[in-house]
C-alpha cells in the first residue's frame, strides 16, 4: 500500500486538498491533521490501549465539534454540520483487526485507518493509499524516520509566497485578537514558504507539488493528475471538498 504524507507550505490549502479525497473507495485517511501524540501510541503492546490512546490524542476525528481551528465544526452550506464517529466501535474494530497478529508499526497505522473506515460511513473496498496529513515539515521528517515505511511519497501544498504569508498573518491576528501571534510565528511562516521545498527534497522521497491557485482554477485537472500519478480511479466524490460527506 502506498503511503502519502501531506505537508503544508503555510496557509496553502492542505486541508482544502485533502477534502477532495474524502470518501474515496481506495484511500484511507483521517479527516485532518495527525499530531505528535501518534508517536506515543507505539509504546503499548495492547490493541485496546493503542486505540484508546489514539482517540485521546485525536478526539476531533471522533467529534468534529472539537475541531474549531480547522472549522470542521461548521461544515455544510449553512455551516451547521459536523460529524461523530463511535469511539467504542472504532476500538472494537481495531482490536479485531490486530487480534493474534504480530504488532508492527505498519499494522498499527494500517489497522487504525481501517478501523476508522469501518466505524464510519466511508466506502469499503480495496485500499491502495494511506494518506497522512502531517502538515509540518519537522513533524513529517520525524514521523517518516520513525515509521521508515517503503513506497512513500510526499505532497506539498504551495501558494504564491506573498499571499501565503499575508494569509497566515491575517489568520493569526484574527485568532484571539492576535494574542498568540509573535515574531517567532512570522519567521516560522517565512521558513515554511521559502524553505519548504528544499527541506522536503532533502528527505529523498518522491515529492509532488499542489499549487493552491491551480487547485482553485483547474480543480478537476489537479485531482485527475493526482489519480493518474498514484494509479487510483477518479470518483464523483472528488468533485467537492468535503469531510464525511459534509
Amino acid at each position: 500500500m502506498q503511503i502519502i504524507y501531506l505537508v503544508a507550505g503555510g496557509r496553502a490549502g492542505s486541508d482544502f486538498f485533502q477534502g477532495f479525497l474524502d470518501g474515496h473507495s481506495q484511500i484511507l485517511q483521517f479527516p485532518g491533521i495527525i499530531n505528535h501524540g501518534i508517536l506515543r501510541i507505539f509504546k503499548s503492546d495492547k490493541a485496546e490501549e493503542i486505540a484508546k490512546k489514539f482517540i485521546q490524542y485525536h478526539p476531533q476525528f471522533f467529534n468534529s465539534k472539537l475541531s474549531g481551528r480547522e472549522r470542521h465544526d461548521r461544515l455544510g452550506e449553512k455551516k451547521n454540520k459536523f460529524y461523530k464517529i463511535s469511539k467504542q466501535k472504532f476500538i472494537k474494530e481495531f482490536v479485531i483487526l490486530l487480534n493474534n497478529k504480530k504488532i508492527t508499526k505498519y499494522r498499527i497505522i494500517k489497522y487504525l485507518h481501517l478501523a476508522y473506515n469501518y466505524s464510519s460511513s466511508q466506502k469499503k473496498g480495496k485500499k491502495k493509499i494511506i494518506f497522512l496529513h502531517t502538515h509540518l515539515y519537522l513533524f513529517t521528517k520525524k514521523l517518516m524516520k520513525f515509521l521508515n515505511f517503503k513506497n512513500t511519497s510526499i505532497i506539498f501544498t504551495y501558494r504564491h509566497p506573498v499571499a501565503s504569508i499575508s494569509a497566515a498573518i491575517k489568520n493569526w491576528l484574527k485568532f484571539k485578537n492576535g494574542s498568540s501571534f509573535f515574531a517567532g510565528g512570522y519567521y516560522f511562516q517565512l521558513e515554511s514558504v521559502t524553505q519548504g521545498i528544499p527541506n522536503l527534497i532533502g528527505l529523498k522521497k518522491k515529492l509532488y507539488i499542489v499549487q493552491l491557485e491551480k487547485l482553485h482554477r483547474e480543480n478537476k485537472k489537479v485531482i485527475m493528475d493526482f489519480c493518474r500519478i498514484f494509479k487510483i480511479k477518479y470518483e464523483k466524490s472528488m468533485n467537492k471538498c468535503t469531510f464525511h460527506g459534509h
